[in-house]
């Protein structure tokens, strides 16, 4: 493929009619999920809708500089390229190679940039013969950009059939920046329409298939870049999170993914799905793959947070919620992976101690009436014709036309109540884990999951379930391997306090490389079952 050649498409899946499959909040009508968002409570007096959080002062005091971090593969890669073993065009040429080969069965791409990324190539390794490129910390490794996050001159679809011809005029900062430090993009990758789903199903472009069981989702909304980097067409990829759309497809893929802290990565020249929710990040087949990338997106111009940094393992003092451990409403796999990793903590001297956490029900209702009605904005209705999009992602918009204006500030200021719960938290506990998801990759067309307890629950609600509450306070929030469940991969999330992503993820190898030194049965990145 050369150019800006466009993937094959696939048949997609039928998209499920009505909310049953697609509304997290488990209503069927759209009263019942008006009813939800008029149940937030009213904040106290004095609290502002828009007042940042205390996350949000500014310094930065923990150093860049990859010496430290546990060493991972793309490490390994970037050293056989300095050292002249591997050219960067060898390397693009072998990666370009492996999407012809492995694209057709999962369409993790929507556009595969053969033509511009040789010429990248080529350019870097020019560079590095004159001794210009030695010290960029992401010489020759290719990457992966979600189709909804502009490239220059590149198609940028979001996924949806009436921007097939729509070329990026900007590069978005966080592309830029990777490019910069002598990464290479090799493609855009596919997603659910809008990046607002999360099953990644797509009529345009073909649904995207998880790489364990093509008969199962990927996740969403970032599912072609979970699967082109569990697949190996990628060594990084960036997606995008508003409400766990990098966590879930890491999850279901079985590679890392972070949900970065809101606003310390620019996201600029990315299409908005909520202005106030949305992030830009990394996912790689492993947390130490995400730590370099990491550094170089903190320095894309998004605000300046205040460092915090976490302790080692054998200091950490990690919390647990009931709910996380609930036996009647998750897989059987997917409670015993986590009860393992438990295990493995304690047993490496980490403190576990049980906490509670604010009202879920409340926070996923003050969560989804502000994405739907920032999403309901951007897709104005007065300014667009809503009829070619995907019905499941018309009902998501309808809903926000829906949500009065009071309702919309109500569920703003509910999120500063939330962060202040939050940080009495986080002076208890370090870091806060459960399972990614209760439960591992859905069916293709499945609509609802029927639990243990006699429960169902909608496919959406529950892939979401553990996810939302990040989003809502801006908290960084890592989804690692855990192992497997009959034969599906099997996410561990870890959150901490705003401002500590450099430091979860460094936490996050060390517990990486633990988990692997217990010998998890099946446990890591793209392994099938």
């Amino acid at each position: 493929m050369s150019g800006s050649e466009r993937a094959p498409d696939r048949q997609a899946a039928k998209p499920a009619t009505g909310l049953a499959g697609e509304d997290p909040a488990g209503a069927d009508t759209e009263d019942s999920f008006l009813e939800a968002v008029r149940a937030i409570p009213s904040a106290p007096d004095g609290v502002a809708p828009l007042t940042p959080p205390p996350h949000l002062a500014v310094s930065s005091t923990e150093p860049a500089g990859p010496g430290r971090f546990l060493p991972g593969a793309v490490d390994d890669l970037v050293e056989a390229t300095r050292s002249g073993r591997v050219s960067v065009q060898e390397r693009i040429d072998a990666t370009l190679a492996s999407i012809r080969s492995a694209n057709q069965a999962n369409n993790a791409f929507i556009s595969v940039l053969g033509e511009r990324a040789i010429q990248c190539a080529e350019a870097l390794d020019a560079s590095r013969e004159n001794g210009e490129a030695q010290d960029l910390p992401l010489l020759g490794v290719p990457i992966a950009v979600k189709d909804c996050i502009s490239i220059e001159g590149v198609p940028n679809t979001c996924g949806t059939a009436g921007r097939r011809h729509t070329l990026a005029t900007q590069t978005a900062p966080a592309v830029a920046a990777l490019e910069a430090a002598g990464a290479v993009v090799v493609g855009t990758a596919n997603l659910h329409e809008w990046a607002f789903g999360a099953t990644s199903r797509n009529e345009a472009y073909g649904a995207v298939l998880n790489p364990h069981d093509d008969g199962r989702v990927p996740g969403g909304s970032s599912g072609g870049s979970a699967v082109a980097v569990a697949t190996g067409m990628a060594s990084v990829a960036l997606g995008t999170d508003t409400g766990g759309s990098i966590r879930l497809p890491a999850s279901y893929c079985g590679i890392a993914g972070l949900k970065v802290t809101t606003g310390s990565v620019s996201t600029e020249g990315c299409y908005p799905l909520s202005w106030t929710m949305d992030s830009i990040g990394p996912l790689a087949r492993t947390v130490a793959d995400l730590a370099m990338p990491l550094d170089v997106l903190l320095a894309t111009g998004g605000r300046q947070f205040q460092d915090r940094s976490l302790p080692p393992l054998a200091e950490l003092r990690v919390g647990v919620w009931p709910g996380a451990r609930e036996t009647g409403r998750s897989d059987d796999g997917v409670r015993a992976s986590f009860r393992d990793a438990l295990a493995v903590f304690e047993g490496n001297a980490a403190s576990v101690l049980e906490i509670e956490l604010p009202d879920l029900a409340l926070i996923t209702a003050a969560q989804l009436g502000i994405i739907t009605s920032e999403a309901a904005a951007v897709h104005s209705p007065n300014e667009v014709d809503r009829g070619s999009y995907e019905e499941n992602v018309r009902e998501l918009l309808a809903l926000g036309d829906a949500v009065p204006a009071r309702d919309y500030v109500n569920a703003l200021r509910h999120r500063q109540v939330v962060w202040q719960q939050l940080e009495a938290l986080f002076s208890q506990v370090d870091v806060i884990v459960s399972p990614t998801t209760p439960c591992v990759a859905p069916l293709i067309g499945q609509e609802s999951i029927d639990w243990p307890d006699g429960s169902s629950e909608s496919v959406l609600g529950a892939s979401i379930r553990y996810l939302l509450l990040w989003n809502f306070v801006g908290a960084p929030a890592l989804s690692m391997p855990c192992g497997m469940s009959d034969g599906l991969p099997v996410g561990l999330q870890v959150a901490a306090a705003p401002g500590s992503d450099r430091s979860l993820v460094r936490l996050g190898a060390e517990i990486e490389s633990v988990l692997s030194d217990a010998d998890r049965e099946h446990c890591g990145p793209g392994t099938r079952g």
